[in-house]
């Protein structure tokens, strides 16, 4: 990363401003990094790129752009109800992992961080739409046993229908701004 980023700083509403998937990669290493300090680097680098889980499979050739991941409450509970909510998983982007019990869930549950996905969808370099889904990324429950992955569940994504306004203001090279919900930015 360009910068060090703090990602425990971030709080339930923060949104983390993307201008194209280009920096995305680094971000959820420092997140990895963050969830479970020591965790199999291997096995994290073997997963699909997230790039490829958020583009709706009718817009396989269109850019995402104006990324933006607002971290959510409570992502355990969010991570168990999202086929409640309209979301679909699939084998490529994992499925929802099996509720924890009551010991483990203390240990567990807290390292949860999930993030409320939407994005800017282009065809022909026009913006033809939103696409919006959920990202989860938490210690797996095999840590416990020495095992020191982190996984992430991603749902397949909703195009939605309305389009986004055109934004006129460049976010800059730079890969991320983060807006707290208070509206004091972070970074740029």
């Amino acid at each position: 990363m360009s910068r060090e980023f703090n990602y425990e700083s971030l709080n339930p509403g923060d949104a983390i401003l993307f201008e194209d998937m280009r920096e995305l990669p680094k971000f959820e290493d420092g997140l990895a990094q963050t969830i479970r300090p020591q965790h199999d680097w291997n096995v994290w680098q073997s997963r699909h790129a997230l790039s490829n889980l958020i583009t709706p499979p009718n817009f396989a050739c269109s850019e995402i752009t104006n990324l933006t991941l607002r971290v959510m409450e409570e992502p355990y509970e969010r991570i168990h109800d999202a086929r409640d909510r309209g979301f679909t998983f699939n084998n490529v982007g994992g499925k929802p992992p099996r509720r924890l019990d009551e010991e483990i869930a203390k240990l567990l549950i807290p390292k949860y961080v999930g993030f409320e996905v939407t994005a800017e969808v282009k065809s022909a370099g026009r913006s033809v739409g939103e696409l919006k889904t959920e990202a989860y990324y938490f210690p797996r429950l095999a840590n416990l046993l020495g095992a020191k992955v982190v996984s992430r569940i991603v749902p397949k994504p909703k195009a939605l229908k309305s389009t986004l306004p055109r934004s006129t203001a460049s976010m800059g090279a730079d890969y991320l701004a983060v807006h707290k919900r208070n509206g004091t930015r972070l970074m740029r």
